[in-house]
Order: structure tokens, then sequence, then C-alpha cells
């Protein structure tokens, strides 16, 4: 569901969130920044994806 970019940049986040306070003020902001830049880039890969197959296999997802 999600490429590399988006595991890492959750794991990273994830990782400076948990070993360090100095992102505690901002951490809402930083899950939300994250969240809605991987989420639609997978629903925007994913929808793309399968318009780019269809024409060559004849079929969709």
């Amino acid at each position: 569901m999600f490429g590399i970019r988006g595991i890492g940049s959750l794991f990273h986040l994830a990782y400076a969130l948990g070993h360090s306070d100095r992102f505690d003020a901002q951490a809402e902001r930083l899950r939300a920044v994250v969240a809605f830049t991987v989420l639609p880039s997978a629903v925007l890969h994913g929808v793309t994806a399968s318009l780019a197959v269809r024409p060559r296999t004849g079929t969709g997802s």
C-alpha cells in the first residue's frame, strides 16, 4: 500500500517523536503533515497505476 518513501516518512517521524523531546510541541502538526502527504500520495499512485495498466492489459483494478 505504501511505498518506500511513505513508510520511511512514517518511520522517521515515529523515531524522532519517540527519541527526543524537542518535537513535543509540534508533534500533532508533524503527524498531520506526514499523514496528509503520505495518504493522498498512496491514493493518487493507486489511481494512476490502475489507469496506466488498463490500456496495456485490457483490465482495470
